[in-house]
C-alpha cells in the first residue's frame, strides 16, 4: 500500500459565489472549474493540492492520492480502517481540467477514529 501526498481539501459554503469571490478574488487563488449541477462545486488552485468549495451543509474532507485504489483499500481493511463505501468512477476528466485529458478519477472513502472522512483518489487513464 502506498499512501501519496495531500491531493484535495473539501470545504462545505453556504454561498458558492460569495466562496468563489473570496478565494479567488480575494485571496488570489486560480479557479479551475466551476459547476452548478447536479451539486454547486468549484475548484481552485493551491499549488499541488485542490481546494474544492461544495453548496450546502456537507463535511469537510482530505484527500489523498493513491497508486492503486483497490490495493490500497484492501491493505486499510487487513489493519481494520473502517471503509465508507467501494471505490466508483466520480469524473472522466476528458477535457484534462484536473490532470491529462483522458483521465478518470477514482475515489473511495475511510473513517478516521473520530468518524471524519478521508478520500482516497487514483487518476486512470480512460481505456
Amino acid at each position: 500500500m502506498r499512501i501519496g501526498k495531500l491531493y484535495q481539501i473539501a470545504l462545505s459554503v453556504r454561498d458558492l459565489d460569495a466562496s468563489i469571490e473570496f478565494y479567488g478574488e480575494k485571496l488570489g487563488l486560480p479557479l479551475i472549474r466551476r459547476f452548478d449541477e447536479p451539486v454547486k462545486l468549484a475548484f481552485f488552485d493551491v499549488g499541488d493540492v485542490r481546494l474544492m468549495l461544495e453548496e450546502g451543509d456537507g463535511e469537510s474532507v482530505f484527500y489523498l492520492k493513491v497508486q492503486n485504489l483497490e490495493e490500497t483499500l484492501e491493505a486499510l481493511r487487513r489493519i481494520g480502517v473502517d471503509m465508507a463505501g467501494g471505490p466508483h468512477a466520480i469524473y472522466s476528466d476528458s477535457d484534462g481540467y484536473f490532470g491529462p485529458a483522458g483521465e478518470t478519477e477514482w475515489m473511495a472513502f475511510a473513517k478516521d477514529p473520530s468518524g471524519n472522512l478521508i478520500g482516497l483518489i487514483e487518476r486512470r487513464r480512460n481505456p
